[in-house]
């Protein structure tokens, strides 16, 4: 079996109006191609009255998610944390966050093991 190049999550598409009105992404998300290929998962939206549909639609966009991926957690906190438990249920805990570091102007991983007991 052939190993696939890792996925960066992106938790939510955020969009900002520019100076001429239009939408653009508020985030330039670009460098985190470093480290694997870029998959959005959620439009920009609001958060919707049920959350039955979302934890579908993200655990369905989530179910090929392996330890070796990235959660680049940018959006709505609540998309965030549902995406961010979701992946860790899939590994046993152990998820790969990408944060921004203002000063390198690169994203930065970081490894996080969420498994054992919290007694």
């Amino acid at each position: 079996m052939t190993e696939r190049e890792p996925v960066v999550y992106i938790v939510q598409e955020v969009l900002r109006r520019d100076a001429k009105g239009d939408w653009v992404r508020a985030h330039n998300l670009l460098p985190a191609r470093k480290f694997g290929r870029l998959e959005i998962l959620l439009d920009q939206r609001r958060f919707p009255l049920s959350t039955a549909p979302i934890i579908e639609e993200l655990r369905e966009k989530l179910q090929n998610y392996q330890a070796t991926d990235y959660l680049l957690p940018v959006g709505s906190p609540s998309f965030i944390m549902a995406v961010g438990a979701i992946a860790a249920l899939r590994t046993g805990g152990t998820i790969q966050i990408l944060s921004w570091d203002r000063a390198s102007g690169e994203y930065v991983d970081s490894l996080w093991d969420l498994g054992g007991s919290y007694d």
